[in-house]
């Protein structure tokens, strides 16, 4: 039922805004458009004529600014229900709603299966995991693929400790790898708290070999899995995929993009991520494990992903509100414990006493309230709840409609001048033509059609106004419609 209500929820929030949004969702949208007709070729602008600078990621022609995993998950679903937003979104719909389940698993193999439903409950109803979904939250698709990705190795490396069988070592390979393949190396982190387990725990040294076995073949099966795209890029794009990997290095001594912030900034973030009313049983739920945990491994296997991820990522200059969010499902594996012990304390000391437990149920269900914020839901989709979203959404509906006109009205143009600025992306995601969110001189123009390329522009809008030369040139198309 949770995962229904998981699955139904995020539906219910996707179909809400029929547009790809601003940051960052529109440039995965147009890459994973492109790589439906060529899967080894990742591209922004598919076929530049006008010359474009290769290190700006947000005007080139090859991205390579992400890895290419949930683009590619993006393409196979637009292929089969056609460029639509609502497809963009849909990998990272049954993700999110596939992390109900893996949450319920994890927390019932650690601490116990009513942890499981509360952590599982939780996460249902995660404001900022539903956004991410809905593509509202920066990194959007890229971090919830990421998310599962490091979850589902954490899960199967919980199953290994229990069942002791090879295809949950080849499980852990697998989909490490494919973390990576989706943002980077932390896509590794379960092998931290695997490699810790094996080198600090008795019984683990005891058995040295053959625990280490399984972990070199598993984390050899991770390297399979991503290095082949490193290769490829590093062979065919050799300049451009060398300064891809030296800006993501940059991340880390200097806050790039105007991304700044100080060693609390991800700690603050923890109130707009869960409510900081969780962060009380997380404290709980984390001593119960060590208590009382069920394998030694447990607490390695919990404890090293969020530690090594907070002190990582403060470190790194560069701050993100989404950054540390890939830890999530260990989060609310705590929180839930953390609730968990608690109701064994009332369940306890109240056996009988059947109100006691009525309020301790209504408490839940006004948490669960907190946690997916409604008003801040309705903030962020409903037309009307705030001036400055009723406006946005109002301007992203609008030029939508028109981008979407773009081939039926001009279906001979190669090249589309004067797009509102930053959405030429949105407007190639519709069309295939090349669409820029200016105008070049008139020499220039001269040029594109001597070269026999065939323009048009959208008509001025408020004070971007159309020069004489493109108005008076009769080879021009002006698309009648005003963006807002």
């Amino acid at each position: 039922m949770l995962f229904i209500a998981s699955l139904t929820l995020r539906v219910f929030i996707a179909i809400q805004d029929p547009y790809l949004h601003d940051w960052d969702e529109r440039y995965h949208g147009l890459v994973a458009k492109h790589f439906i007709d060529h899967p080894g070729i990742p591209t922004l602008r598919d076929r530049p004529l006008l010359p474009y600078e290769e290190d700006q990621w947000h005007s080139n022609h090859v991205w390579l600014h992400k890895q290419p995993v949930f683009l590619w998950q993006m393409a196979v679903s637009m292929y089969f229900l056609e460029d639509d937003v609502f497809a963009a979104r849909l990998p990272s719909i049954l993700m999110g709603a596939l992390m109900t389940l893996l949450i319920f698993r994890m927390a019932s193999l650690t601490i116990h299966p009513r942890a499981g439903f509360i952590a599982a409950f939780f996460h249902t109803l995660c404001f900022f995991q539903i956004e991410q979904t809905s593509g509202v939250i920066g990194m959007d698709h890229n971090d919830i693929a990421f998310c599962f990705y490091i979850t589902v190795s954490i899960w199967a490396f919980l199953e290994f400790l229990v069942k002791q069988k090879w295809q949950w070592v080849l499980m852990m390979g697998l989909s490490a790898g494919l973390a990576v393949l989706n943002k980077w190396l932390p896509g590794m982190i379960v092998y931290g708290g695997w490699c810790m387990w094996l080198l600090f725990d008795p019984l683990a040294r005891s058995e040295g070999k053959k625990r280490w076995l399984a972990f070199l073949i598993s984390g050899f099966v991770a390297c399979l899995v991503f290095i082949p795209w490193q290769l490829y890029i590093m062979d065919r794009w050799p300049n451009l995929s060398a300064y891809v990997y030296y800006f993501n290095r940059l991340h880390i001594f200097m806050p790039l993009e105007g991304h700044a912030g100080d060693d609390w900034f991800h700690f603050r973030m923890y109130g707009t991520q869960y409510g900081y009313w969780s962060a009380a049983f997380l404290l709980v739920g984390a001593i119960e494990l060590m208590r009382h945990r069920r394998h030694p491994a447990h607490v390695y296997a919990v404890f090293f992903p969020i530690l090594a991820t907070y002190i990582f990522w403060t470190v790194v200059q560069t701050k993100s509100f989404a950054y540390v969010f890939y830890i999530s499902p260990l989060i609310w594996l705590c929180v839930g414990g953390g609730i968990h012990t608690v109701w064994q304390y009332v369940e306890t000391r109240f056996p009988s006493v059947k109100p006691v437990k009525v309020v301790f149920y209504c408490i839940l269900l006004y948490l669960g309230w907190i946690t997916i914020s409604f008003s801040a839901l309705r903030r962020s989709h409903a037309r009307g709840s705030s001036q400055f979203i009723a406006s946005y959404r109002e301007e992203k509906i609008h030029d939508t409609q028109i981008y979407a006109q773009i081939d039926s009205l001009v279906p001979d143009a190669d090249i589309v001048f004067n797009c509102k600025s930053m959405r030429y992306v949105d407007a190639m995601f519709y069309t295939d033509k090349d669409v820029y969110h200016w105008w070049p001189d008139s020499v220039t123009i001269q040029d594109l059609k001597a070269n026999g390329i065939r323009i048009a522009a959208l008509a001025g809008f408020g004070d971007q106004q159309l020069p004489g030369y493109i108005l008076q040139d009769k080879d021009i198309q002006i698309i009648p419609l005003e963006q807002k």
